[in-house]
């Protein structure tokens, strides 16, 4: 039986508001730190060629910046950067060599933007959003690798009175073809499309 996995997590920060909390940021520096991760060991003594040992140690670092809120009474803002640096620090593995990639399923970069704004006419019963999540090229521990890409998403809405809204909701508008950040994709398994493009019509009851 492996020993559990020691980690420790290591994060400090700032935050700020504007227009009296109406507007808000957050940047976030964060390290990640694991030992005796389990690591496939080549053993050509070994009866099954090798085995599993708690020989790998990893670090994560990097940065989170958010901003998000009313930059306007109608307009709504989020924006997120997201930095992630992963590596072996000290590994037995001849698979996985200290220096290289311990999480390649994870984006080293990844940006979100999302937007919503209220329409100055007919008492501002329409608005309208969209938004974006775009990140960098990801791989699997099968060297499969998935380019960087870009996720565009819209919707609009009408509100029909107090109690009803009316909204469209598009995802994935370009119909990006991509696979899902997936550890373990090989060739020919483990290896699923994200969302097509899909249209959704929304009716909003509120009693």
């Amino acid at each position: 039986m492996l020993k559990p996995v020691l980690g420790n997590n290591q994060e400090i920060g700032w935050k700020g508001e504007w227009y009296n909390g109406q507007l808000n940021a957050t940047v976030a520096l964060f390290q990640i730190n694991q030992k005796k991760r389990p690591v496939y060991i080549d053993d050509a003594t070994h009866k099954n060629g090798g085995y599993y040992g708690t020989l790998g140690e990893v670090r994560s670092r990097g940065v989170d910046v958010e901003i998000s809120g009313k930059i306007t009474d109608d307009w709504q803002l989020f924006a997120g950067y997201t930095f992630n640096q992963s590596k072996y620090l000290e590994t037995e593995s001849s698979r996985y060599l200290a220096g290289t990639n311990y999480s390649k399923h994870t984006p080293k970069h990844m940006f979100r933007l999302y937007t919503d704004y209220n329409l100055p006419f007919d008492s501002k019963k329409w608005s309208v959003g969209a938004g974006v999540m775009m990140q960098s090229e990801t791989d699997s521990l099968y060297s499969v690798k998935q380019g960087g890409y870009a996720i565009w998403d819209a919707n609009i809405r009408y509100q029909v009175s107090k109690h009803i809204a009316l909204g469209i909701v598009g995802k994935n508008l370009t119909n990006r073809k991509y696979y899902e950040n997936n550890r373990v994709r090989t060739l020919g398994i483990n290896n699923f499309y994200g969302q097509e493009r899909t249209v959704v019509f929304n009716l909003d009851w509120k009693f």
